[in-house]
């Protein structure tokens, strides 16, 4: 993408220079995510999220533009891949399936205080919240041989993973 040799600094005749594809010359930055979308669609391909071209800044097509961090609030998991997606995201954006948005706070098993569903730690006590482990069907408890006080409503349950304070 330069006019002068990279090793020897020479100019580079035309023939070797780098030519810019007209229609990918120009691209739209979205406003939400920060990414490089095609001048000719309205909403964005990573977030979807409406662009507008008369005010989104427009940039080169070889500017590689990094996505900015989401708070993990606004994230929610894909049911079929587990893949975090938008909060409204219509699809998901690795498989293509409809997400389904996580509405259940995480307990914490020490204070049983309600957390963020993607929170690491107890916002009252600083436990660390483990994941909530799988669903065992009922017909596969007697292939497993989970004892029966281990299965609580059809969730496994585990021990605190909280430290103990000297």
């Amino acid at each position: 993408n330069s006019d002068i040799c990279v090793v020897c600094e020479t100019p580079l005749s035309p023939e070797y220079q780098h030519r810019v594809n007209v229609q990918n010359q120009t691209k739209i930055l979205c406003p939400q995510c920060k990414a490089t979308n095609p001048v000719h669609l309205r909403t964005c391909m990573i977030c979807e999220s409406k662009l507008m071209p008369s005010t989104s800044p427009q940039v080169q097509a070889t500017v590689s533009v990094p996505l900015a961090p989401k708070p993990i609030g606004t994230m929610m998991t894909c049911s079929k891949c587990f893949r975090l997606n938008n909060a409204d995201a219509r699809f998901c954006d690795w498989c293509g399936a409809q997400p389904e948005k996580s509405s259940m706070p995480l307990q914490c098993t020490k204070c049983r205080s309600e957390n963020d569903p993607y929170a690491k730690f107890c916002l009252t006590c600083g436990c660390v919240i483990e994941p909530p482990l799988r669903v065992i069907d009922a017909r596969l408890r007697n292939d497993l041989n989970i004892s029966a006080s281990s299965v609580i409503g059809g969730t496994l349950t585990r021990p605190s993973a909280c430290p103990t304070w000297l």
